[in-house]
């Protein structure tokens, strides 16, 4: 049985699709949760919503002083402060509003591209990136593809995804939108 060029071609094209598919499936699945390990304090953290306990995991990151600013991108543009959860009283006794509501953003890519010119102004040097173990791994990339200032220095703060996300059509959508991003964004 004698292959055609065209069907050669197709074979080569799926094993390639095949490879680059897996290769950030491995990836995705590879971000360990590392919100609980405390390393050295940050200035900032950027808290991308989408998904349960982002928001509490950033908060405490400001409660245990991990952070002094936040940066909660990506919420809906008529929430206010309210609206996503009873402010505990010891964030207003920081003496200036410790808190920045990011509301342009839609996407991953517009997370990044809207939170570094936030970063810039309120003069961060390090910065902690919490979103979810499956999210973690296209966000990292992006932010750092979007990275504006080349001293700030970015560290991952993965929360555990919940259990929606890890199902494996949801993971499979977060890989073909890495693989999307990868050819668009990093």
């Amino acid at each position: 049985m004698k292959l055609s060029l065209s069907k050669v071609l197709l074979i080569i094209s799926f094993a390639f699709v095949v490879f680059i598919f897996e290769k950030n499936y491995r990836n995705v699945l590879s971000t360990p949760v590392s919100y609980w390990d405390l390393g050295p304090p940050a200035d900032c953290g950027v808290v991308l919503t989408g998904g349960k306990g982002r928001v509490r995991a950033g908060l405490m990151l400001l409660r245990q002083g991990q952070i002094q600013r936040l940066i909660i991108s990506g919420v809906n543009p008529v929430t206010q402060y309210e609206d996503l959860l009873e402010w505990p009283d010891w964030i207003w006794g920081k003496g200036v509003d410790p808190i920045v509501l990011e509301k342009q953003s839609q996407t991953t890519f517009g997370n990044a591209q809207q939170s570094w010119p936030l970063i810039d102004a309120l003069k961060c040097q390090s910065v902690y990136l919490v979103t979810s173990e499956v999210h973690m791994y296209r966000a990292y990339l992006t932010f750092l593809a979007q990275k504006t200032n080349p001293y700030i220095s970015l560290h991952p703060k993965a929360v555990t995804a919940p259990e929606n996300e890890k199902t494996f059509l949801s993971i499979f959508y977060e890989v073909i939108k890495t693989i999307f991003y990868s050819a668009w964004v990093f």
